[in-house]
């Protein structure tokens, strides 16, 4: 008699799931409805392929918030990321992966802008790089970043940018090795806060005015920015 009731929870919850395509919901105050109505969105949500004739699994939506992984994915059909969510808010660990499959980096979320990401080399091995965001932002550790993909279909992204490590220390930056993306070699080092923080200290005393000083500050970084792009 249990077993039967259960059998028969389990077809009611199923039956009670429907089928959404991305393009007819949207969110209302953190709540997803379906479009050109009020009802509130419960069931599996799907997107479609360019040709219009595969259905794309992209996660679940539960009395109108998101529950469970959701996945993104390339062109070639491979997953690009997974983000764990409950009751609408992302929790616990989320992945990230390369246009291959391979993982590229785990993230442990405190909450949707405080994270901390860890990186893998192809092997699926920590490769010692992580970086911890707060606010959206890098605050500590290295990154690898700079990899700009241009998708074209089923083959290998095209990629126009050298990779570079950033290293951050409570949210400042402090240095950027930037390598060959042909033979992986370094090719310069950037010391970019340092350098700011060396041309502030030897000309401000110059400036006597407060609010040139003011101005002064706010665009020296973007004055250091521009020199080191023109010597790279």
């Amino acid at each position: 008699m249990c077993s039967y009731i259960t059998l028969l929870l389990f077809l009611g919850l199923a039956w009670g799931q429907e089928e959404y395509y991305i393009e007819h919901i949207f969110e209302q105050d953190g709540v997803y409805k379906k479009m050109f109505s009020e009802e509130i969105v419960n069931g599996n949500i799907y997107d479609l392929n360019d040709d219009m004739d595969i259905e794309i699994p992209l996660g679940q939506i539960i009395n109108g918030l998101k529950e469970g992984f959701w996945t993104d994915w390339y062109i070639n059909g491979r997953i690009k990321s997974k983000i764990n969510w409950k009751n609408g808010q992302i929790s616990g660990t989320g992945y990230n992966y390369r246009w291959d499959g391979t993982l590229k980096c785990q993230i442990k979320y405190v909450n949707e802008s405080d994270y901390t990401k860890t990186f893998y080399d192809e092997d699926g091995n920590p490769e010692g790089t992580s970086m911890e965001y707060q606010s959206g932002k890098m605050y500590d550790g290295r990154e690898k970043t700079s990899y700009i993909y241009i998708e074209t279909g089923s083959k290998q992204p095209i990629v126009w940018a050298d990779p570079m490590i950033k290293y951050f220390e409570k949210g400042k930056l402090i240095k950027t090795e930037i390598y060959s993306k042909k033979t992986g070699e370094l090719v310069k080092i950037t010391n970019i806060y340092l350098f700011k923080r060396n041309l502030q200290f030897a000309l401000m005393p110059v400036i006597k005015s407060k609010s040139h000083r003011q101005w002064f500050n706010r665009g020296c970084l973007g004055i250091v920015t521009i020199f080191y792009t023109m010597l790279i």
